[in-house]
């Protein structure tokens, strides 16, 4: 059973309860699902909120970037691609105007995550440089960058990066790297004990970090903070602050990401973030049990949730 550590948490201003306060919950909510009957009305909303996690996470991660479509359009087009329903292709024009250009965000995007869960979650493969640089062209193919040209969607960027004074590493590190880090999250995700939030915000700040691509880092980096949640068991993808309701969701990713920058990389708020936005989906989810299907809600939860 896994343990609170308050060394892998720092918490956020704008939350009212402490890290372990949040995670005991977690916790709580977690185990509630396994009472859950396979076959009926709770087991069809699990999947519906499941599948709203998804198109949160990616309409909350292309805005940070600016990119992609309105939450309404976004769900709409991420739901038929979940579903593998046909996609009109009057959609897809072109990428050249900014309405294609948008759809294709959204539809690459979700066309990105649906590749990396088949082949970390399903199919429990590691995390390997292949399967990362395989989703980021996926993810970013036809593209182009600020300066007007193509992405180079799918390999390694060979030019210097900087996000204002911040310079990222330089293009000869990026490679060896990358295969460093993904040696040491395999090896941390085989763990039992591995607290699967902080271990989420790591990989994705790390990543980041490294900024391996011309451009899509942020929206990859995101992806795989994902898969590190649903390979070990958590049902709902986070879509960070959006998860919890709040309306600075940018600003406060933005700041955990400095914040981490500040104290040596240690992504302390930003996991206290991923694990807040999980509460918040699974406070939903049982919430729309208790109306819709009461006699499925789980009876010891309420005393879980005080203990």
């Amino acid at each position: 059973m896994l343990e609170f550590m308050s060394s892998n948490y720092y918490h956020c201003p704008w939350e009212e309860d402490s890290p372990e306060r949040v995670w005991c919950m977690v916790q709580a909510y977690l185990r509630s699902l396994k009472e859950i009957p396979p076959d009926g009305i709770a087991a069809a909303l699990l999947q519906d909120h499941i599948e709203w996690s998804v198109i949160c996470s990616i309409f909350f991660s292309n805005q940070i970037e600016g990119a992609g479509l309105g939450l309404s359009n976004t769900a709409s087009l991420v739901r038929k691609i979940l579903q593998g329903q046909p996609l009109d292709p009057c959609l897809l024009y072109s990428s050249s105007g900014s309405s294609g250009k948008s759809t294709c965000e959204v539809v690459q995007h979700a066309a990105a995550f649906i590749f990396l869960k088949q082949h970390v979650v399903v199919e429990k493969k590691p995390l390997t440089p292949d399967i990362v640089l395989a989703a980021h062209k996926i993810l970013m193919d036809g593209m182009v960058c600020e300066d007007g040209k193509p992405v180079n969607a799918g390999s390694y960027r060979d030019s210097l990066a900087h996000a204002g004074f911040h310079r990222f590493l330089h293009p000869e590190l990026v490679q060896p790297s990358l295969v460093r880090l993904l040696a040491n999250y395999n090896a941390r995700a085989a763990s039992e004990t591995e607290d699967p939030f902080a271990l989420a915000a790591w990989l994705s700040y790390e990543f980041v970090t490294i900024h391996p691509f011309e451009d899509g880092n942020g929206r990859m980096c995101r992806l795989l903070l994902n898969m590190v949640l649903l390979s070990h068991g958590v049902p709902f993808c986070s879509a960070l602050g959006f998860s919890s309701g709040h309306r600075r969701a940018k600003q406060q990713y933005m700041n955990c990401i400095h914040k981490a920058q500040q104290h040596g990389g240690l992504p302390k708020r930003l996991a206290f973030v991923v694990l807040c936005s999980i509460r918040s989906s699974l406070a939903a989810f049982f919430e729309t049990v208790r109306i819709s299907a009461s006699e499925e809600y789980p009876k010891d939860l309420a005393m879980l949730l005080v203990a």
